[in-house]
């Protein structure tokens, strides 16, 4: 009995840990909704707009990986990785985070459950980060795993102006999850991480059976020759900052067979 009761109380438990997590997404969710709105009413407040549309996404989650939904988690963190240095509302930009919300609405209602993760994301909307009217889109998945700077923006908008989808991971460890859950086409990793290097973690996607087989580029400061050396496998193409990068990207994909 002792132990039923136990297992009653662990139930209810879960109960009432599970309705907090709806609880306080539809709370948030609502407040997204409120802020679409208001986006298409004020637009001379797009600052302040996009700000408070960033903060529920990242609040979003956070929770996701706190109350044990870690679609959720995904789905925001591609809302807020749209959102990320974009500074003007639009129309289209409204549209998608529309989506972005009706999406982490389906995903906490639990809608999607038994739907490979990959699935979905491919039916989350692509990153704006520049007019891409004249650009013909492709159903093609890139993560990118680098720092936010300078580099990151460049490696972004080439990949964006071959019509490609993006999306960013600044964590290594983070990076490898996601390219083992969403299956990207392409995975673009720098050199230069925290606490391993970008070589440690194509290193680590080839070494297990999930994700082996997506394809992986290096993008470094350092010659071919010393990221080799530095155990960076033979197939595993280099695009090198600098003059070089256009050609070298422009490589890099015909040698993995993405043109």
């Amino acid at each position: 009995m002792a132990l039923q009761q136990k297992k009653a109380d662990l139930d209810a438990l879960e109960r009432e840990y599970e309705q907090e997590f709806r609880d306080r997404a539809s709370d948030l969710l609502n407040e997204l909704e409120d802020l679409i709105t208001r986006g298409h009413d004020e637009p001379q407040n797009a600052k302040s707009i996009l700000d408070q549309m960033f903060r529920r996404a990242h609040s979003l989650k956070g929770m996701g990986g706190m109350f044990g939904h870690p679609l959720v988690t995904l789905i925001a963190h591609r809302f807020e990785d749209s959102l990320n240095g974009v500074d003007a509302l639009s129309t289209a930009l409204l549209h998608d985070a529309q989506k972005f919300a009706d999406h982490i609405a389906d995903a906490v209602a639990g809608r999607y459950d038994g739907i490979k993760e990959a699935d979905i994301v491919r039916q989350l909307p692509g990153k704006r980060s520049f007019d891409l009217s004249d650009v013909a889109k492709q159903d093609i998945e890139v993560l990118l795993i680098m720092p936010r700077d300078t580099s990151q923006r460049i490696v972004e908008r080439e990949i964006q102006a071959c019509g490609y989808r993006i999306s960013t991971v600044s964590a290594p460890f983070e990076g490898m999850e996601f390219a083992i859950r969403t299956r990207p086409n392409l995975v673009i990793a720098a050199r230069v991480l925290d606490y391993v290097t970008g070589i440690d973690v194509i290193c680590g996607i080839k070494a297990m059976p999930e994700s082996r087989d997506i394809p992986c580029v290096l993008v470094t400061s350092d010659s071919i020759d010393e990221v080799r050396r530095a155990g960076l496998p033979e197939a595993v193409p280099v695009v090198r900052k600098g003059e070089q990068f256009g050609e070298d990207f422009a490589q890099a994909l015909e040698d993995i067979h993405l043109t």
